[in-house]
């Protein structure tokens, strides 16, 4: 899905493929925690409901797929850091033109 796109704006490399692809296995693992999840946020275990564990993992995986979205500029904003405009130079450069009298 994304690396069309990255290709597209010419951001991805042949060096980039290995973090590309963990990129890809970090967002599966996100969606299998998801669906884990969808089971329950408390798995009954033998001293009582406990945390469902699959909750701790989500949140380790979306800070590493977070980390890969800002690494190649996959967030409005680190495409804005990635890609800073330069300032603008004005092309009317009339007023140097003018002589005093």
């Amino acid at each position: 899905m994304i690396v069309p796109q990255l290709i597209e704006i010419h951001e991805l490399a042949q060096l980039d493929v290995l973090s590309i692809e963990d990129c890809c296995i970090v967002f599966a693992r996100v969606r299998q925690c998801e669906r884990e999840l969808n089971t329950g946020l408390t798995k009954d275990t033998d001293r009582g409901p406990a945390k469902n564990a699959a909750t701790t993992i989500l949140n380790q995986y979306r800070t590493s797929y977070q980390r890969y979205m800002a690494e190649f500029g996959l967030s409005s904003m680190s495409r804005k850091r990635l890609n800073p405009r330069e300032p603008e130079i004005p092309e009317d450069d009339s007023d140097l033109d003018e002589t005093e009298s």
